[in-house]
């Protein structure tokens, strides 16, 4: 018998073992008939085979009994867990650890001083079964609130370590601070109990909020200044501001917001930013600072004009108030308007370029229902770029002695006799100096000041004659002048150029293209220089200095250089601010002869941070013929075949 055979019969016997274990007739006990065992003789094969252990399967049925009984009990079972989670729930289990049982409990002022040391006390009672692991008290502090110890460092945020809570146990913390902001203003604290229980790893929470008012600011500050005025009359504030706080204040700054019709004439400490800012420091307690303010309103007959003040911390350019006040001045007409026009306008952005001449032109009229006899006006222009030598007074006088333009009775006959609503109006001329010295890093910000004043005597019958005034003041600032150069060389500069010079068809040439700024008397900033090359060009990526944030555009061919700020004094005081890169040209036929645009027009553009105006400056297309090495011959400039 060989291999094949014995599986064989192994298969037939399965087969007839699975056919009697599966007939329905009969019984499952002669379905799991066995033989009876006797020993045998078997032959033992050299080879392995697969030992095949076939095992009837006994299938017993539970009873119905055995089912009722694990019904039952699944049913005792869930009852039992019920009740157990009710006893934990409202029988004192779990009541142990419920937050309703945890009462906390903030006491502190309704109201305030601001800058006076305040205390605030907070209690935990726990009225659970159970104990409060690494309890720890969370304070998060409203803005403006300091530690008495140090008074420079805002809070914002206390831990304070409690431990353990028993059962029944009262454990109470108390802090000092104090609470810096504005009259009336309501500060929220946030108080947070967190906790753990034994055996778990889960954080528990219970917060609580308190909110208490300033009644009192930490900083007393007032505006003392006349409660009327005349149009464009000049008036003067005087500003205090004294300590109520019982700590020191630190980095506080003063801010004045002006009614619109303002002029701000001068003030004493200066100002910083657009002069409405002072740079007060630290205040100790009790500690005054003063300020005077000099400046004139333009209103309405009768208009109302308020000035608010506030000062307080400086917070990363932002002010957090610590104490504010507003005052309001009544505007009357004045008696006689005085206008003064600059280059024909009316305002106070005059800006005008080293060079230009100035026209201005005083204007007046008389307000009252008397006459107005012998009137005087007297301009000054003062500053160091006025060009005296041009100062032209028509139906006026020049006095040199003083610099001061004149018009009176004798030479404008108009003033000799101001009826009531007549006007009439003088005009005067000079230039700006140009150009004008630079000779260190002060010589910047350059500006002209032209001030005016008119004077008379009102007659009045019932009164008698009076003395009567009005005055003017206005600024001229001088815009920075700025300018781009540029050039294209081929045997100097930054790069080794190459290539065949006449330019020839179909071979490239390479050349260096330069740009260069110089800049005179204001700081500019945000200075772009653009430009875009022939599609006959390439841009060879070469550019020096490297760090020079100069780009190009492939699909347009356009190229910017962001030149950032350019300082006042550039190429006087320091180097002209430049940039190189290569370029190569690839004539093609149609060019033969002709000397082909190399760059196009090139404009540049930046802010004058000074004057707040924009500039520009541009330069025309450079071509073949543009080359500035000595000795570039116009053989060297047209293509050729």
């Amino acid at each position: 018998m060989n291999d094949n055979d014995d599986e064989k019969n192994i298969e037939n016997n399965i087969d007839r073992l699975k056919k009697r274990l599966y007939k329905k007739e009969e019984s499952f006990g002669a379905r799991t008939k066995r033989r009876d065992l006797h020993d045998a003789e078997q032959e033992i094969s050299y080879y392995w085979k697969p030992q095949i252990d076939i095992k009837s399967p006994t299938i017993k049925r539970p009873s119905f009994g055995f089912l009722k009984f694990i019904i039952v009990l699944a049913v005792i079972l869930f009852l039992g867990s019920a009740v157990f989670v009710a006893y934990l729930l409202w029988g004192g289990g779990l009541q142990s650890v419920s937050q309703k049982n945890i009462h906390l409990d903030i006491k502190n002022p309704v109201s305030v001083e601001g800058g006076k040391v305040t205390e605030m006390r907070i209690a935990v009672k726990n009225d659970n079964n159970s104990t409060l692991e690494l309890a720890e008290f969370i304070v998060e502090y409203p803005q403006g609130v300091v530690s008495p110890e140090d008074s420079e460092t805002m809070k914002s945020r206390d831990r304070f370590s409690i431990g353990k809570i028993n059962p029944k146990e009262e454990i109470s913390k108390a802090i000092s601070f104090a609470l810096l902001g504005e009259e009336e203003e309501e500060k929220k604290f946030t108080i947070t109990l967190e906790y753990r229980l034994k055996d778990s790893n889960a954080i528990y929470y219970k917060t609580k909020e308190s909110v208490i008012k300033i009644f009192k600011a930490p900083i007393g500050v007032s505006i003392d200044m006349p409660k009327e005025t005349r149009s464009n009359e000049e008036i003067i504030m005087n500003i205090e501001a004294v300590s109520n706080s019982k700590v020191a204040l630190y980095n506080l700054v003063l801010q004045m917001e002006y009614p619109p019709g303002f002029q701000f004439l001068k003030a004493n400490p200066d100002p910083v930013g657009n002069k409405d800012k002072w740079i007060i420091g630290d205040l100790n307690p009790t500690q005054k600072r003063n300020i005077e303010i000099r400046g004139t309103i333009e209103g309405q007959d009768m208009s109302e004009k308020a000035m608010h003040i506030k000062i307080g911390r400086d917070e990363n350019g932002q002010i957090t108030s610590y104490g504010s006040d507003t005052n309001t001045i009544v505007v009357r007409r004045p008696l006689i308007d005085l206008r003064l026009f600059i280059n024909g306008r009316d305002t106070d952005d005059n800006v005008v370029r080293s060079g230009e001449s100035i026209k201005g032109t005083i204007s007046w009229k008389n307000n009252l229902s008397s006459k107005i006899r012998n009137a005087l006006i007297e301009v000054k222009a003062i500053g160091e770029v006025v060009d005296k030598r041009t100062i032209s007074v028509n139906q006026g006088s020049h006095r040199s002695f003083d610099d001061t333009m004149v018009w009176n009775s004798s030479t404008l006959g108009d003033l000799s006799m101001i009826l009531p609503g007549q006007g009439g109006d003088a005009s005067f001329g000079f230039s700006v100096v140009n150009p004008i010295p630079v000779n260190s890093n002060k010589d910047k910000n350059f500006v002209i000041k032209i001030s005016g004043k008119i004077s008379g005597i009102v007659v009045s019958e019932d009164r008698g004659d009076i003395e009567m005034s009005n005055n003017f003041e206005k600024e001229i600032k001088i815009s920075s002048k700025i300018q781009l150069t540029n050039r294209v060389l081929f045997n100097t500069g930054d790069f080794i150029n190459s290539g065949p010079l006449p330019p020839k068809v179909g071979a490239e040439t390479t050349y260096t293209i330069i740009w260069s700024i110089t800049n005179a008397y204001n700081d500019v900033s945000s200075v772009t220089v653009k430009s875009s090359l022939p599609s006959y060009v390439r841009f060879l990526k070469n550019i020096s200095p490297p760090d020079s944030n100069l780009t190009f555009d492939e699909r347009t061919g356009e190229i910017v250089w962001n030149a950032g700020l350019i300082q006042a004094g550039t190429s006087i005081l320091r180097k002209a601010k430049e940039v190189s890169f290569q370029i190569g040209l690839i004539p093609n036929l149609s060019q033969i002869g002709s000397s082909p645009d190399l760059i196009s027009d090139t404009k540049l553009d930046g802010h004058d941070n000074f004057t707040n105006i924009s500039l520009v400056d541009s330069n025309s297309s450079l071509n073949t013929r543009s080359v500035s090495d000595p000795q570039f011959g116009e053989e060297k400039t047209r293509v050729v075949e």
